[in-house]
């Protein structure tokens, strides 16, 4: 089984606008894909 990418996972354009060029060069961009009581777990891209 294949890891979806981001854009499988429903990442746009319209998301990335909304951070600033700081926040897109020093943060790892990802979609939580499962939420635990004590933890979650994302997909980066």
């Amino acid at each position: 089984m294949q890891t979806p990418s981001l854009i499988e996972l429903g990442m746009r354009p319209f998301f990335q606008q909304q951070l600033s060029l700081d926040e897109l060069e020093n943060s790892h961009l990802g979609r939580v894909v499962e939420h635990h009581k004590t933890e979650v777990v994302f997909k980066n891209g």
